[in-house]
């Protein structure tokens, strides 16, 4: 009779996955470690998850939800400024030790379509709320008109060139004014 699945061994696996993944490149993780810091043995591991790409993405996804749900709850506080704060702030802290994520989805674009598939529609989550405060912001009259659905992407733009280019002595924060800073105001003097 096969074991039954349970919820509790699913998130041990993710959270056990969640660190690894946030500790070391996608390349250098060992399901065997996973498996052996989930209290857990790498058949059972890879009975919840078939491959280490399903697992790394199962972690992203969770990864997306926590940031929905961090976004939801600072999104409809605060002026548009302190809004967009708030977004570029959760979106740095859910990937700033991520450093595989985009290089892997880059990398292994046509192997990874149908996770791809499943983290646009995460994305566009994101995309939607940046939108809206953008939308507010102009109704308020806190940000000039514009084009909210480029805006958006141009400011989730500035947040990945973030996290993609960031130092080693950069911080969430100062990154946070940096970008606000350039989108709100520009790089002019």
């Amino acid at each position: 009779m096969p074991r039954s699945k349970t919820a509790r061994t699913r998130n041990a696996i993710l959270g056990a996955a969640t660190r690894a993944f946030d500790a070391k490149d996608f390349h250098d993780v060992l399901t065997d470690d996973i498996a052996a810091t989930a209290g857990i043995g790498k058949a059972t591991l890879y009975r919840y998850f078939g491959t280490k790409e399903d697992l790394y993405f199962a972690t992203l996804m969770r990864g997306f939800d926590e940031l929905d749900a961090a976004l939801a709850a600072g999104a409809a506080d605060g002026t548009s400024h302190e809004r967009l704060r708030h977004v570029a702030r959760e979106v740095l802290k859910a990937f700033w030790n991520r450093p595989s994520f985009y290089t892997l989805m880059h990398r292994n674009e046509i192997h990874f379509q149908t996770q791809h598939r499943l983290l646009q529609v995460r994305r566009r989550r994101v995309l939607q709320t940046v939108r809206a405060i953008l939308a507010r912001g102009v109704a308020h009259g806190e940000i000039r008109r514009l084009d909210a659905p480029i805006a958006a992407e141009l400011f989730m733009g500035l947040v990945r060139a973030a996290l993609f280019r960031r130092r080693p002595s950069d911080t969430p924060d100062r990154l946070v004014e940096t970008l606000v800073g350039i989108f709100l105001d520009g790089a002019a003097a």
